[in-house]
């Protein structure tokens, strides 16, 4: 039987566990690192590759890099022997954008500048101001529209969520009374997408905003040339 941890244990184990979580920015910062860097995708799952191999990949110097995969492999993600091989750990794999329910989206959203600088100014939501427009003077979607690169990260975040929504909502709603299912502000069209798996004989249109034009009168030109069709098997059509 095991025995029961002491209270100074409990304290040590208390006091590093907190201590990880008040550094918990240098390891998100990390694990976006190896997203951005596609780590996760460069390593076969049942396989290892060397660190020089992977930064030349990369077009990143190798001792860094190992720096790095060293400090996440010590909080589960990644594996790393004392040679410099990488290979996945069950945490890691859900980093590949090919793994079901795939965190590689969310890791590279949640600590993007926009939402990062946001979280910086959090004291702001105390004084009963917006975070994002304290940090940015301006609003997530007019930040989005002046950064097309984090727009695209958005829009991929979205239609990756890792808790399933677009799924949920195709679940839970009742679409077979109708016969047009219109998304506004879509995205990628991939909630329509899923709709219509659901509704095969349906037909769906969305409408993708064009974070360069902005959000008004958006829901006047549903299906019109900015627009797109969707059959139901997910294809696009013009």
């Amino acid at each position: 039987m095991r025995a029961a941890p002491t209270a100074d244990a409990a304290a040590e184990r208390d006091h590093a566990e907190l201590h990880l979580l008040i550094r918990g920015f240098q390891v998100s910062r990390m694990i976006r690192a190896a997203a951005d860097l596609a780590i996760a995708d460069r390593i076969p799952p049942d396989e290892w590759r060397s660190v020089d191999e992977l930064a030349s990949c990369c077009a990143v110097l190798p001792q860094p890099l190992l720096r790095v995969l060293r400090a996440l492999a010590a909080c589960g993600i990644f594996r790393v022997t004392v040679d410099g091989l990488v290979a996945h750990s069950r945490r890691s794999l859900l980093l590949r954008t090919d793994a079901p329910n795939s965190l590689h989206h969310a890791a590279r959203f949640w600590t993007a500048p926009g939402s990062w600088g946001a979280w910086a100014d959090l004291d702001a939501a105390l004084r009963g101001e917006t975070p994002h427009r304290a940090s940015w003077n301006t609003s997530r979607f007019e930040y989005l529209r002046h950064h097309p690169d984090e727009a695209h990260v958005f829009d991929a975040f979205m239609a990756h969520t890792p808790e399933g929504r677009h799924g949920a909502l195709a679940a839970a709603h009742d679409f077979s009374s109708a016969t047009l299912v219109v998304d506004v502000g879509g995205g990628n069209g991939e909630a329509l997408r899923l709709i219509l798996r659901r509704y095969p004989h349906h037909h769906g249109a969305y409408r993708r905003v064009e974070l360069q034009k902005g959000w008004s009168n958006v829901t006047a030109d549903v299906g019109s040339h900015s627009g797109c069709h969707l059959s139901s098997n997910g294809q696009e059509a013009a």
